[in-house]
């Protein structure tokens, strides 16, 4: 379950009291938030109950200032209606709307279901509407706007007027209430928000900048804002709690590397070669006073070059010392998971390049049987014996054989009663067993689809995958105190017998 808030501009319109209305979340159009670009599928969210949404200012829980009256759903997003409190808080809001200061509509939402496109992209399928906030900094653009703007002249120049004379009653207290307001406290619920960064405030900026806000400076008054919603980038404020984990959506296993095996890497050299027999010794029936038939052995060099794999990055020396849980260890756990993505890369590529093509088959679970019934043969008798027992396949082919069915509908590869199974693939493990095989889903392949290359029926001895151990240095930076930690490692990948590997074909 995630915690999203995105944004998006205002228009402003006078007409009747105290309402703000307009376009609160838009269906199909990317967002730009701290998770990434966002996009909300029409339909996704699950519940909206106007009785449990507050209108908030600028996702404070602690600064309502006002109810949803209504919500209703177009086929370009969800339109919402509010209805703005009498307090002076809400009609500041309403001002600013007009004036066009605050020029955004933002919700929060819990995120139930989603999908995350190659690219990045985070599709969410389901949602549960939160809150709605008026907000400053649109991220969405004109996307999810405010189109209604509605407060009677009276009510607005009655609030300022009050509001005037409360200030220049006793300005020390005004300043002593802002000091004090929760800018600078980190009360609020912890939602991920789309933000710019502003400069880190110490105490002392907040102050002056508070002073500077109750005299009327607008610039202090939205640094403090944005200072306020941005606490995670400003070390001068107490950062809320976090539980003692962490969410990735990296990866930290290898099946490509798993399939083959790891063989030790020597610990110097950077190319090496291994002797390659090209012609074999003949021996055949030989008839009595015949001579012997002779074929001279011939060899010639498989090159093999070895490729360094790196990832560094540089940590302040505040997050070392302060954060929980410790973002030095985040750091070393993702580098790890950016090295087993990038290591399995390689051997897959060299799976591509160096292995050979097998017949064409169809493109379901009924042509991947075809696939091995045909290519193992072909590998056994082209490689001097070796069975090609290991399927590296992608996430659509894991999806194919969760899903197979027979003539009658019953589950090929998830059978009740398994006597004459085809093999067990199931959703619980990317690892499974097909037609005698070992399947493994590597999300590293790149081949998206049933399509050619998506697939492929190796031998393990017929591939060569070396590995030196990891090597993880860190290194002090004094200007400054950070820390660089970086995760290097070696490694060299060769296909040895080509025919030992088959390149699905469709």
């Amino acid at each position: 379950m995630m915690h999203l808030t995105f944004s998006a501009d205002i228009q402003a319109a006078d007409e009747e009291s105290r309402i703000l209305a307009g376009q609160i979340v838009p269906f199909g159009k990317p967002g730009n938030t701290s998770a990434g670009k966002v996009i909300f599928a029409e339909g996704s969210f699950v519940e909206l109950d106007p009785k449990n949404v507050k209108l908030l200012l600028e996702h404070d829980g602690t600064k309502p200032i006002g109810r949803a009256m209504e919500f209703s759903i177009t086929e370009n997003g969800i339109d919402g209606k509010f209805k703005v409190s009498k307090t002076t808080r809400g009609t500041d809001t309403i001002i600013e709307a007009q004036d066009g200061l605050r020029t955004g509509f933002s919700v929060g939402a819990n995120v139930l279901d989603y999908e995350v496109s190659k690219d990045g992209v985070m599709t969410v399928m389901a949602a549960e509407l939160l809150e709605v906030s008026v907000v400053s900094r649109p991220a969405f653009g004109a996307d999810a706007q405010i189109t209604e703007v509605a407060a009677t002249e009276s009510e607005v120049a009655e609030s300022v007027e009050e509001e005037t004379t409360v200030e220049n009653t006793n300005p020390e207290v005004v300043v002593e209430e802002i000091e004090v307001a929760p800018v600078v406290e980190a009360s609020a619920p912890a939602p991920i928000y789309t933000r710019p960064r502003v400069k880190p405030l110490t105490e002392g900026d907040a102050l002056a900048h508070a002073v500077f806000a109750a005299s009327g400076n607008e610039e202090s008054k939205r640094i403090l804002v944005e200072a306020q919603s941005d606490t995670g980038n400003n070390t001068g404020f107490t950062l809320s709690r976090n539980l003692p984990q962490y969410l990735s959506a990296s990866f930290s296993n290898r099946p490509a590397v798993e399939a083959v095996g790891v063989r030790a890497l020597p610990s110097v050299g950077l190319s090496y070669t291994i002797p390659n027999i090209t012609q074999y010794a003949l021996s055949d029936v030989t008839p009595e006073l015949d001579p012997t038939p002779e074929q001279a052995v011939e060899s010639d060099y498989l090159t093999l070059d070895v490729v360094k794999i790196a990832g560094m990055q540089t940590i302040s020396v505040e997050l070392l010392d302060r954060s929980e849980p410790s973002f030095g260890e985040i750091v070393l756990s993702e580098l790890r998971r950016s090295y087993a993505k990038a290591s399995d890369e390689y051997l897959l590529a060299e799976l591509l390049s160096g292995g050979s093509s097998a017949t064409v088959q169809a493109a379901d679970w009924k042509g991947l049987q075809q696939f091995v019934a045909t290519e193992v043969p072909v590998a056994y008798g082209a490689t001097g014996g070796l069975i090609a027992n290991q399927i590296i396949g992608n996430t659509s082919w894991w999806s194919e054989l969760i899903g197979a069915v027979d003539d009658q509908d019953r589950p090929v590869f998830n059978a009740i009663a398994p006597s004459n199974a085809s093999g067990s693939v199931g959703i619980s493990s990317p690892i499974g067993s097909v037609f005698g095989a070992t399947f493994r889903a590597d999300h590293n392949i790149s081949a998206a689809g049933l399509v050619d290359n998506s697939a492929f029926l190796v031998a393990p001895d017929a591939v060569g995958f070396w590995e030196s151990p990891l090597t993880n240095l860190r290194t002090n930076i004094l200007t400054d105190g950070s820390v660089q930690v970086s995760i290097t490692g070696y490694v060299c990948a060769k296909v040895l017998k080509p025919s030992g590997v088959r390149k699905y074909q469709a």
